[in-house]
């Protein structure tokens, strides 16, 4: 849930898989808002359309391993700097097209979107 509804839960819990990228970049000084809850509510769309966990797909890629072991820190800048989000290509093929859309519109990379 986003700092501004409800400010005592805010901050990066074990959860990333499901936070903004803004939320990432903030510290005590920054604030996000709900906006920042588009982006889970496409990953959890994400998961009911892929029947996967978000962001499985990259634990074996060694662009996110420090010495051979996955690094959360890696994945999480990507997620930053690169716009990665888990792959489209695991949604199931019956998914509905504009569900799939509602999911990228979700996830972009700018909360003003």
């Amino acid at each position: 849930m986003s700092a501004f509804v409800a400010p005592e839960v805010a901050g990066a819990l074990q959860t990333w898989q499901w936070l903004a990228p803004e939320v990432f970049n903030a510290n005590d000084s920054d604030r996000y808002d709900e906006r920042a809850d588009r982006f889970s509510f496409a990953i959890v769309c994400w998961e009911i359309a892929s029947r996967s966990f978000p962001f499985d797909e990259y634990y074996d890629d060694p662009e996110f391993s420090t010495s051979g072991e996955f690094d959360p820190l890696k994945i999480k800048q990507a997620i930053i700097r690169n716009n990665l989000r888990p792959s489209l290509r695991l949604i199931d093929v019956e998914t509905p097209k504009e569900f799939a859309a509602l999911i990228e519109k979700c996830w972009t990379a700018t909360p003003t979107d």
